[in-house]
């Protein structure tokens, strides 16, 4: 799936076969490295993902793919995604896990501004992938990611009645999940 994903973003066939033996060849050597570093199945594909959109920027720098120079492109493209990526997440020590505009009635989630501990970052961020992919993705996409709730709804063609739905029984899933791990109360 991810695969597709990037090859939407080639014109020319030529550019997609070699993506695609690049991301081939490369793809298990990229998800070892994003993992060593951000310690997370779910991050580390990102990582990958992510890594894949600058490879594509540098297509031209892949003269010949299974050269020792390119192995050590794709592997340095994805140290430095993986990297950024673990520093920004380890910038946030508050989490804004409550969003007015979304606030169901009978949804009493959490409070609306959340210190954590990196420590329960961790196990939050856990739990939500540990979700149901209907609710873990919109739970991850909105409040890991920070996507705007309209681009939500296009990504996953959902309309704005069914994101809010999954949305409130994510975050009640959640919020059972974080009582089990003693994080709420």
């Amino acid at each position: 799936m991810r695969m597709f994903i990037l090859m939407t973003c080639i014109n020319t066939e030529e550019e997609k076969e070699k993506l695609k033996k690049i991301y081939l060849k490369y793809k298990k050597l990229m998800f070892k490295i994003a993992f060593d570093i951000l310690q997370d199945f779910h991050w580390a594909e990102e990582a990958v993902e992510e890594a894949g959109m600058k490879i594509i920027d540098n297509l031209d720098k892949f003269s010949d793919i299974d050269s020792t120079n390119s192995k050590n492109l794709a592997a340095a493209i994805v140290k430095n995604t993986a990297k950024n990526m673990a520093k920004h997440r380890n910038k946030f020590e508050a989490v804004d896990l409550e969003s007015k505009e979304n606030n169901l009635e009978d949804n009493k989630f959490l409070p609306e501004i959340f210190l954590l501990s990196r420590e329960n970052v961790k196990q939050i961020v856990e739990c939500i992938s540990q979700l149901d992919e209907k609710y873990g993705k919109i739970l991850w996409m909105k409040y890991i990611d920070n996507i705007d709730d309209r681009e939500i709804c296009k990504t996953l063609d959902i309309s704005p009645e069914n994101f809010r739905v999954r949305l409130c029984r994510g975050k009640k899933i959640l919020n059972g999940k974080l009582k089990n791990r003693n994080l709420l109360k």
